[in-house]
C-alpha cells in the first residue's frame, strides 16, 4: 500500500520555526517552601531563606509606587507581582512587563562598569519603572504581545508518496506591541523620576560616556537603539541612554517621557523620532545631537585642567583586550591580573602574569574571574569560581587554589558561597566575603583545620567586596557599601574593633597596604572621577598619587614602592604602574563638585509585614496572533501562553488554518513542580489533496485524500550539571488518512474510505551536552565550543502492508508490518577560532544514524539532504538505515557591531562561509545488504573504501545577516547557495530520478544574533 505523506517534516518544521521546543534543562528546586507578603500594590512571593529582602521589597515598592507612576501617568490594571530568589550566586533583575511580574535576585550585583549603590532601592526601582513605562507604550494590550508573519516554501523534488518536499525557505518575522528603543527603554528605568534617590549620574556612567566623549567614540543615535555589543558597547547603551534623558527631562519638561511612550502606543508610530517629533516638535535625532554638542562642550572644559597635569604613570599591559583589572604583586618582578583577552565580554576573564624582567605576558589559568590572592614565594593562587550545583541545583562561588609548579587545581571550600579571598602574610589563613539574603559578611578560615570565624555581623543588607591583610596580619582592611559608594573598614583580629578608615560621602575602594605598613591605598571618586589615593597609617595624612581623565582602581605595591594599578582609558581597563608615587596637588585634579550630587536614601523602617504560604497564581492567557504563508496558501492563527507565576506549570500552543481546513495544531503542557521537569506534548496536522484526473470505467474522475497526523509525547527530563541533561520520552503517533473519489461527469461520490496506515510507540532516551564560549554573535556565529546530542530510541512501529478482509463484518481491515528496531542518532558540532583577532572560525559538524532491522520500510529511513544535512542534494534524494555526514565551514566577518538602518531594521553583523560536505544514507554497501562486525574485521580497508567512496560531496557559500527588528527582537537571515558535485539516482517504482549537479538555494530567517 503506498504512503501519500510524511507529515513528520511538516511537522519538525513547525516546531523548529514557531517555537515549539523541547523543554529546557533547568533547576527546579522542590525543596524551597514559598510564601507570600500582600501590600497594597504588590504581591511579593519569596521562598525560606530569603525572607529579610522579601520584606525590604515589600516596603521599598510601596514607597516608590506613587512617584514613578505619577512621573509616566500610569498604573498597572493589576497588583505587580515581585519574585524573590537566592538559591544561586547570581545577581540580576527582570521586569516581565506583560506578566505584570519582576523578578529579583538577592545577591547584590558586583560590576566593574556600575558604581556602588544600594541594591534593593536600586534595583526595585529599575525595574518597576519599565513596568509602568513600557506598560503605557503597548500597542494592542497585555493579552497580546505582537504577533508573526511566517513563510515557508518547499522543494519541488520529492517522493511520489510525499505531499511536500523539504522546506527551503523558512521566515518569521514579528510585530511586537510594544516598540521601544533601549536607550530610551534603560535611560528611563535608571533616571526613574525627577529628584529619586535610589540611583543617580554617578562616577561609573561619568566615567565611561566622558571617555567616549573626548575619544570621539560616542555611540551614534543608531546605535543606541539595540544591544548585541562587545566590550563596554552595551553599557554604554544604558549610560547614553541615561544621560539623554536627563538631558530630555531637564530641557523639555518631566512629561516629556510620559507622552513619548503614549505615543509609542500608537500603531503608526514605528520609529521613536516621529514620536519626539509630535511631542517636542524635535526628533529624537535633532534632540541627540543637541545633546551631543551639549556634553562635549562640557567634558572638553571640565577636564582641561587634568589633561594638562596628567599623572598615570606608564601603561604596561594593553593586549588589545578591554578588560584588564585586579592587579597583584608578587614580589618585585611578576604582576599577575585578570584579563578578557580574544573575548567579547568584559566578564569573561582569565589570570596572566606580566613578567617586568622579560616584558612577557602569558595565560596562567582560563576562567578565572575573581580576584586572586598569592602565597608569597608566588606559588600557590587562590581564587573564587563557581562549583559544580549542589543536591538541590544551586550554584555558588567557592575558593580554589591553584600550584603553578604541578599545574593541580584543589577545591578548598564546598558550596560555601564565598567570594575575593585574600591569604594572611604566614599563609595559615583566608579571609573571604560570604553572603545569603542579601547580605555579606566577613569570614576567616584556618587553612590548617578547616574551622571559619565569622568576624562581622552585618545583617541589614551591607554588601562587601574585598578584604586585605595588613603586613603583620592583625588588621584586615575591607569595602563595604550600605547607601551609595563604598566605604572602607579596618579590623582588629587581636581585639575585635570595627573601625571606619574615611567615612566620606563619596565611594572609596580597593583598599591595599603597603608592604612596609606605612600607608593604605585605595580608589576613591570624591571628585567625580576615580583616583589613586593613599592614607598614612601613622598620622592620618592624606594624598592624591594619580590624575587621570578616566579612571583608576585596584592599586596594588611592592617593597619598592612601585604602584600597579586598573586604568580605564579608551573604552577598556589597562594595567599602568608608576615607579615613583608622589604626592599630587589636589587642586590639579578637581573636576566638579561630585559630592554635593550625592543623594541619600529615604529612611527603611522593618515592617513587621504578615507572610501567607504561597498560594498557585497563574498569568493571564497570551495571545499572539499569526499570518502564515505555507505551501501557496494563506493560514492566519494564533499561538498562546500562560504561565504559573513561579515558572512551576507552564501551557503553551498554537493553531493556524487555511481555507481548504488545513491545520496545524500544538500544545505543550510543562510542569516543574518536583526535581525532573514534567511534559506532554499534543500536536495534530491535517491536510487535504486532490489528485490528477484518471479514468474510471471511462469517464474521469477525481480522487480526494485527507491526511491527519496525530502524535503525543509524555517525558521527563532532567539536568545533568550545568552544559548537560537528560531527556526520557515515550512518543505514540498516528497517521490516518481518508479517501474519497468523484465522478464529476455521473455526480457520483463514493463514500468516504478511511485507515490508519501507521501507529506507532517509541520510547527515546536523549542526552545533550552544550558548551559554548559567549559572543555577541553566539547563533550566527559561534566561535568556540561543543554540541552534542546522542538520541537512543526503542521502536514499535506499523506500518500499513495491505489490506484484508474481517470475516464477521466482511469489512476492510488495515494489516501492518512490524517494524521492531532500535535507533541511534548522535550529531555534534565543533567550533574552533582560526584566527580569533579577525574572528574568523571553523565548525566541523556530523550526524550519524543507524536503525537495527535490516528491512524496515523505507518510511522510516534516514534522510540525508537538503538543509539538515548535505545542502546540495533534496531532502528524499538520499535515504537508508544507516547515516554519516559531515560538514567543514570557515566563516569570516564582513562587518560586526554596525547600525545600518533598514525600515524596522537595524543590520550590524555580517559573515560569509564557505563550506564542504560529504556523506551518505545507505543500506548496503555495493549490493551487500548486510555488512556485520565479522565482514567488517576480516576486510576493514576494503569496506571502509567502498563506504567512502559512495559519498556524495557538495560545497556552498552561505551568507549571514543580523540585526535587531522594531529595536529589540534580535534577527538572523541567511542566505545559502550549494552545488552538489555526484549525480544521484533515486528510483521509485518505475519512476526514475537523478539529482546534484544543481545550484541550491536556502533562505532562513529566525530570532537571534
Amino acid at each position: 500500500m503506498r504512503k501519500f505523506v510524511d507529515l513528520t517534516i511538516l511537522f519538525l518544521t513547525m516546531l523548529s520555526v514557531c517555537g515549539f521546543v523541547l523543554p529546557q534543562y533547568g533547576y527546579n528546586h522542590p525543596e524551597l517552601k514559598w510564601y507570600t507578603i500582600e501590600t497594597e500594590h504588590f504581591l511579593v512571593h519569596y521562598h525560606n531563606g530569603a525572607e529579610w529582602t522579601a520584606k525590604r521589597v515589600a516596603e521599598i515598592a510601596e514607597k516608590i509606587y506613587k512617584p514613578v507612576t505619577e512621573f509616566y501617568g500610569y498604573e498597572p490594571d493589576s497588583k505587580t507581582q515581585l519574585i524573590i530568589k537566592d538559591t544561586d550566586d547570581y545577581s540580576n533583575g527582570a521586569a516581565y512587563y506583560y506578566d505584570n511580574k519582576i523578578l529579583i535576585w538577592a545577591t547584590p550585583l558586583d560590576f566593574i562598569l556600575r558604581g556602588s549603590h544600594n541594591w534593593l532601592w536600586d534595583v526595585v526601582t529599575h525595574e518597576f519603572t519599565h513596568i509602568v513605562s513600557l506598560q503605557s507604550s503597548m500597542k494592542f494590550s497585555r493579552k497580546i504581545p505582537g504577533m508573526y508573519f511566517q513563510v515557508y516554501s518547499y522543494e519541488d523534488e520529492k517522493r511520489d508518496d510525499v505531499l511536500y518536499g523539504y522546506p527551503y525557505v523558512m521566515a518569521i518575522y514579528p510585530f511586537p506591541g510594544v516598540v521601544i528603543p533601549m536607550w530610551l527603554a534603560e535611560g528611563v528605568a535608571q533616571y526613574m523620576y525627577r529628584g529619586c534617590p535610589n540611583d543617580f549620574w554617578d562616577s561609573h556612567r561619568d566615567m565611561i560616556l566622558r571617555d567616549r566623549v573626548l575619544n570621539d567614540r560616542l555611540l551614534s543615535f543608531e546605535d543606541m537603539n539595540h544591544f548585541g555589543y562587545s566590550g563596554i558597547g552595551n553599557e554604554s547603551v544604558y549610560n547614553q541612554g541615561f544621560a539623554l534623558t536627563s538631558y530630555i527631562v531637564d530641557k523639555y519638561g518631566d512629561d516629556v517621557p510620559g507622552k513619548v511612550f503614549k505615543r509609542m502606543k500608537e500603531i503608526k508610530n514605528l520609529t521613536i523620532n516621529r514620536a519626539f517629533k509630535e511631542v517636542t516638535g524635535k526628533t529624537g535625532f535633532e534632540i541627540y545631537n543637541e545633546w551631543k554638542n551639549f556634553i562635549t562642550k562640557r567634558y572638553r572644559s571640565l577636564t582641561q585642567t587634568i589633561k594638562q597635569n596628567e599623572v598615570k604613570g606608564k601603561t604596561i599591559v594593553k593586549d588589545g583586550a578591554t578588560s584588564q583589572i585586579f592587579p597583584h604583586w608578587v614580589g618585585d618582578s611578576l604582576i599577575f591580573f585578570l584579563s578578557n583577552k580574544g573575548q567579547d565580554y568584559i566578564s569573561q576573564t582569565s589570570l596572566y602574569v606580566f613578567n617586568r624582567k622579560t616584558n612577557r605576558t602569558r595565560l596562567v589559568l582560563k576562567g578565572v574571574r575573581s580576584r586572586i590572592t598569592c602565597s608569597r614565594d608566588g606559588r600557590i593562587i587562590y581564587f573564587t569560581k563557581k562549583s559544580k550545583p549542589n543536591k538541590y541545583g544551586s550554584i555558588y562561588y567557592d575558593i580554589y587554589s591553584y600550584d603553578l609548579e604541578n599545574r593541580k587545581e584543589k577545591q578548598i571550600t564546598k558550596w560555601r558561597r564565598a567570594y575575593n579571598p585574600s591569604l594572611s602574610p604566614d599563609g595559615k589563613f583566608l579571609a573571604f566575603v560570604t553572603g545569603k539574603d542579601g547580605t555579606s559578611n566577613l569570614v576567616v578560615l584556618n587553612l590548617e583545620d578547616m574551622s571559619e570565624r565569622q568576624i562581622t555581623e552585618f545583617n541589614n543588607g551591607e554588601q562587601l567586596f574585598t578584604a586585605v591583610w595588613s603586613p603583620d596580619g592583625k588588621k584586615l582592611a575591607f569595602d563595604c557599601l550600605l547607601d551609595h559608594g563604598r566605604d572602607i573598614y579596618i579590623y582588629d583580629m587581636k581585639s575585635g574593633e570595627l573601625r571606619l578608615l574615611l567615612g566620606e560621602k563619596c565611594d572609596t575602594r580597593d583598599p591595599y597596604f603597603s608592604p612596609d605598613s606605612r600607608w593604605l591605598y585605595f580608589s576613591s571618586d570624591e571628585t567625580g572621577i576615580f583616583n589613586i589615593y593613599r592614607v598614612s597609617l601613622i598620622d592620618g595624612h592624606r594624598e592624591l598619587v594619580t590624575n587621570v581623565v578616566g579612571g583608576a582602581f585596584s592599586p596594588s605595591v611592592n617593597a619598592k614602592g612601585e604602584l600597579v594599578y586598573s586604568l580605564f582609558e579608551g573604552s577598556s581597563f589597562k594595567i599602568a604602574m608608576i615607579e615613583n608615587c608622589r604626592p599630587i596637588d589636589e587642586k590639579l585634579a578637581e573636576y566638579y563638585d561630585y559630592e554635593s550630587m550625592i543623594p541619600r536614601l529615604s529612611s527603611v523602617k522593618d515592617k513587621d509585614f504578615v507572610s501567607r504560604p504561597y498560594q498557585t497564581q497563574y498569568s493571564i492567557f497570551f495571545f499572539l496572533p499569526t499570518l502564515m504563508i505555507d505551501y501557496g496558501t494563506l493560514k492566519p492563527g494564533i499561538y498562546f501562553f500562560s504561565s504559573e507565576m513561579l515558572e512551576k506549570m507552564s501551557l503553551s500552543g498554537g493553531f493556524t488554518v487555511n481555507r481548504l481546513l488545513d491545520r496545524d495544531l500544538a500544545l505543550i503542557l510543562e510542569v516543574r513542580k518536583w526535581k525532573p521537569t514534567l511534559y506532554m506534548e499534543f500536536y495534530n496536522l491535517r491536510r487535504k489533496v486532490s489528485r490528477s484526473l484518471k479514468i474510471y470505467e471511462s469517464y474521469p474522475a477525481r480522487t480526494k485524500y485527507k491526511f491527519e497526523l496525530i502524535e503525543l509525547d509524555v517525558g521527563v527530563s532532567h539536568p545533568l550539571g550545568v552544559i548537560a541533561g537528560v531527556d526520557f520520552r515515550a512518543v505514540y503517533s498516528k497517521y490516518r488518512a481518508t479517501v474519497q473519489e468523484w465522478i464529476p461527469a455521473q455526480n457520483i461520490y463514493t463514500n468516504p474510505f478511511s485507515y490508519n496506515y501507521y501507529r506507532g510507540v517509541d520510547f527515546i532516551l536523549t542526552w545533550k551536552y552544550h558548551k559554548l564560549v559567549p559572543v555577541i554573535n553566539s547563533e550566527s556565529n559561534p566561535e568556540e565550543g561543543l554540541n552534542l546530542r546522542l538520541e537512543v530510541s526503542r521502536n514499535y512501529d506499523h506500518f500499513l502492508k495491505d489490506f484484508g478482509i474481517y470475516e464477521d463484518y466482511a469489512t476492510l481491515r488495515e494489516i501492518y508490518k512490524k517494524n521492531y528496531y532500535w535507533k541511534i542518532y548522535m550529531n555534534g558540532v565543533i567550533y574552533k577560532r582560526l584566527v580569533p583577532a579577525k574572528k574568523i572560525t571553523s565548525s566541523l559538524r556530523w550526524q550519524a544514524g543507524w536503525i537495527s532491522k535490516y528491512d524496515v520500510d523505507s518510511f522510516f529511513y534516514f534522510f540525508a539532504g537538503s538543509l539538515p544535512g548535505l545542502r546540495g542534494y533534496p531532502y528524499y534524494s538520499i535515504e537508508g538505515r544507516n547515516l554519516f555526514s559531515v560538514h567543514y565551514t570557515i566563516k569570516a566577518p564582513i562587518f560586526r557591531e554596525k547600525s545600518i538602518s533598514l525600515p524596522t531594521f537595524c543590520l550590524s553583523n555580517a559573515f560569509i562561509g564557505i563550506y564542504f560536505e560529504a556523506g551518505n544514507a545507505w543500506n548496503g554497501i555495493e549490493g551487500k545488504r548486510k555488512v556485520g562486525i565479522k565482514e567488517f574485521l576480516k576486510d576493514s580497508y576494503g569496506v571502509t573504501k567502498r563506504w567512502i567512496k559512495d559519498f556524495k560531496k557538495d560545497a556552498g557559500v552561505e551568507l549571514i545577516l543580523s540585526g535587531f527588528s522594531f529595536y529589540s527582537y534580535p534577527l538572523s537571515l541567511t542566505f545559502d547557495f550549494a552545488y552538489g558535485f555526484d549525480r544521484v539516482e533515486w528510483t521509485n517504482g518505475d519512476r526514475r530520478n537523478e539529482y546534484g549537479k544543481k545550484l541550491r538555494f536556502y533562505f532562513t530567517m529566525s530570532f537571534g544574533i
